[in-house]
């Protein structure tokens, strides 16, 4: 089967250029790296499951959630870089891995995480136009 969370990540940074403070502020630099880091929340919405492809109910029964996850609401802190590389004068790329820490760990509501908090690493990969 396939359990599926949806989960929002809002977040409020600061964000430290390393690439002026290392080397001073550059008009016109292709590449920067900056430094992300601030509070954030996970809001759950829900979820949904769904059945694999070789799995079958029997006798016409349907498989349901006998106790879906519901709204709930987590507050914690993140941490990342932002790589950005222009690729001609409006357009660029960038990259933003970032890491999540919640002190609760039933953001997922699951009983395999035995954890006492929740740490979750994500990867951004984008294309920015810049006016």
């Amino acid at each position: 089967s396939q359990r599926t969370f949806y989960v929002l990540f809002p977040s409020l940074n600061y964000k430290l250029s390393l690439t002026n403070l290392m080397s001073g502020y550059v008009p016109g630099r292709r590449c920067d790296l900056d430094f992300l880091v601030g509070p954030c929340a996970a809001l759950r919405m829900g979820e949904s499951d769904k059945m694999s492809e070789d799995e079958h109910a029997t006798g016409g029964n349907e498989r349901v959630l006998v106790n879906p996850a519901s709204f709930g609401s987590y507050f914690g802190l993140n941490a990342g870089f932002n790589l950005r590389c222009s690729v001609s004068k409006h357009l660029g790329i960038f990259a933003m891995p970032m890491c999540y820490y919640f002190s609760d760990n039933e953001i997922f509501d699951t009983k395999a995480i035995t954890f006492d908090h929740t740490l979750l690493f994500t990867v951004n990969l984008g294309v920015q136009y810049k006016f």
